[in-house]
């Protein structure tokens, strides 16, 4: 009770300075660019981190949550209306904003699996649909599918480091090759963020064997050159060059290996 009314004076304060700010912001627009009304954007972020402060937590997060979705849906349903009223852009943000007050009522629950999955699913598919019925000519939806099968893929792996790295690199690898196929199928430009994707499984299962590691990296290295002179300059074999100088590094790996072995076996 205490701590409460130390703050209530802050609150007041940052109330009316806010308050005060949005009307110079309003003044200025309507004085500089009446017939854009940039002004929104500032004075929609004060009203609700304003909203924010007076809300008194103790009440319940669950209160809290489903205020401030929707006093977020409400704002910005209004600067879509001001804005471009011929354009729905809320569609893509609306129904996402719903799962911040679902898991505050589900409590701990909303950190399983299960509701991870549940959440990231039916969001998928609800931008499948907008998709498929609303935005056609470009199958964008793979964007936030991507972005969203992390949320369960972390939660179930991601205290396994190796199995975390195996299966992000296979679900990064299968939206670049995506992406490309659909983008620009006549450059295979896939390759590249793959190359680089694979570094992160290997290292984590090979980080304590320096050789194994030297070798298995050297591979990779090998296979990739080799595979982007074939498709980009095939009638120049300049991977040659590249692999000789990769060999090394094994090479001298195995070197110090076999110093080291032998100077423990003395």
């Amino acid at each position: 009770m205490a701590q409460t009314e130390r703050r209530a004076p802050m609150i007041v304060l940052f109330n009316l300075a806010a308050h005060v700010f949005i009307g110079v912001l309003f003044l200025i627009n309507f004085l500089t660019t009446p017939g854009d009304w940039w002004a929104l954007y500032p004075a929609g972020l004060l009203l609700l981190s304003s909203l924010s402060i007076m809300l008194d937590r103790k009440l319940g997060y669950k209160l809290y949550a489903f205020t401030m979705a929707t006093a977020f849906i409400v704002y910005l349903s209004f600067v879509n209306w001001v804005q471009t009223p011929d354009y729905p852009w809320i569609l893509y943000i609306c129904f996402p904003l719903l799962w911040w007050p679902l898991s505050a009522f589900f409590g701990q629950a909303s950190r399983s699996l299960f509701f991870a999955s549940m959440a990231s699913s039916s969001m998928i598919l609800y931008y499948i649909l907008l998709n498929m019925f609303w935005e056609t000519g470009f199958p964008w939806a793979l964007f936030p599918a991507f972005i969203l099968l992390w949320w369960p893929l972390s939660i179930g792996v991601a205290r396994r480091p190796l199995a975390y790295g195996v299966l992000g690199t296979l679900l990064s690898s299968v939206f670049f090759i995506a992406m490309n196929w659909i983008t620009t199928p006549e450059a295979i430009w896939a390759i590249y963020p793959i190359f680089a994707l694979i570094w992160w499984p290997m290292s984590i299962a090979l980080y304590k064997k320096p050789f194994a590691f030297s070798l298995a990296g050297s591979a990779l290295l090998i296979v990739f050159f080799v595979a982007v002179n074939v498709l980009t300059t095939p009638l120049t074999p300049w991977a040659v060059f590249v692999i000789f100088a990769v060999l090394w590094w094994p090479l001298a790996m195995y070197v110090y290996w076999h110093k080291q072995k032998k100077r423990h076996s003395f």
